[in-house]
């Protein structure tokens, strides 16, 4: 992974910070050892304590001025104004090392990349973004309004500031990077959607991503048919067309305005109270092995089933007395509200049944 160069890596690379504070820190202790000796010495007389000669160099290199425990000599005066003058001079130092040591920290890394790449590695069953461009940042703001956590990856410049105003992880580099897919958390990712703008770049991601992990979805953007079979045998689950899909759309915006209009209205806003989401049927569900009749999802939730996916094929409009299987897919229109009801019911049924 490349980190923008945004100053000069050799004047503002954070250096360690042991190294940087071990010579003002030894010059501090060494003025400390030596007033606390030469103290112990001058006060023999007066039976002085090391606490006290330590005591004194204390305040003497931090000017607290406590007053002097014992009267002082002419030599020891002039010994207390070289430990002031050495100990003040190590203890500012000291204090400049460290200051300089956290703008370096901050210069080397100023959009908080080391927090960033923290924050990916603990991400589980998110969605990797490859390709920030125009389709990229699309699907982003879409991710962010369904609140799904997500890590956008881009080698473009410049990028990693806008991802950081709007709150993105961002991982700057080539996706068709092994190093740089696993350090998007390919491995415990749920999904990756491929978004750049070069189809043959797209299928050699899908590859490496596939290569990697053989249980992630992929969905891959495409620009033209041919692209699309060559997405989907490098390994891509499901290709998309923007430009066939836009071309529908208008199409059906002249011939079917009023129905798009109702479908659009159904699955873009988040107010209307209204949705389309699929229900995924285990083997140990409460739906498995029974018809549609028998479930009755209309009386005992609200929602309507309005296509059933099985084996690939979509069954549009199912008769009531349609057995659902395992592993089939409905498809249900109904409230937000409703569908976590049975969310909710399906979860108790579920953990019932297997206790």
């Amino acid at each position: 992974m490349h980190i923008i160069p945004l100053v000069n890596k050799q004047s503002h690379k954070a250096p360690s910070f042991i190294r940087q504070i071990r010579l003002p820190l030894g010059l501090l202790g060494l003025v400390l050892i030596f007033g606390s000796i030469s103290y112990y010495l001058l006060w023999q007389e007066y039976n002085a304590t090391w606490l006290e000669s330590i005591f004194m160099t204390f305040i003497t290199i931090t000017s607290i001025g406590y007053g002097l425990a014992y009267p002082l000599n002419n030599l020891g005066k002039i010994l207390t104004m070289f430990i002031a003058i050495a100990g003040m001079g190590s203890l500012f130092y000291l204090l400049s090392s460290v200051m300089e040591y956290l703008v370096a920290r901050g210069l080397s890394d100023p959009f908080g990349r080391r927090k960033m790449r923290k924050e990916i590695k603990e991400l589980k069953d998110h969605v990797i973004v490859a390709g920030f461009g125009r389709l990229g940042r699309r699907i982003v703001e879409e991710l962010a309004a369904e609140d799904l956590e997500f890590v956008v990856i881009d080698k473009g410049e410049h990028l990693e500031e806008q991802c950081e105003e709007k709150g993105y992880l961002f991982l700057k580099g080539d996706a068709e990077e092994d190093s740089v897919l696993l350090k998007a958390g390919l491995m415990q990712a749920k999904s990756i959607i491929i978004a750049t703008g070069n189809d043959a770049d797209n299928a050699f991601i899908a590859m490496s991503s596939r290569a990697l992990n053989d249980k992630i979805f992929i969905v891959s953007k495409a620009d033209g048919d041919n692209a699309v079979r060559k997405l989907k045998k490098a390994g891509a689950d499901r290709v998309v067309n923007p430009y066939a899909i836009a071309g529908q759309r208008l199409v059906n915006i002249v011939v079917r305005p009023v129905a798009l209009e109702f479908m659009s209205y159904t699955m873009q806003s988040k107010d209307n109270g209204l949705s389309i989401q699929e229900f995924h049927v285990l083997a140990d569900s409460a739906f498995a092995n029974k018809s549609l009749s028998e479930i009755e999802l209309r009386k005992n939730y609200g929602l309507n089933v309005v296509a059933v996916i099985r084996d690939g094929k979509n069954i549009v409009n199912p008769d009531a007395n349609l057995i659902i299987e395992p592993a089939d897919q409905l498809i249900m229109m109904g409230a937000e509200e409703q569908f976590e009801n049975l969310a909710k019911l399906a979860s108790q049924a579920l953990a019932k049944a297997r206790n």
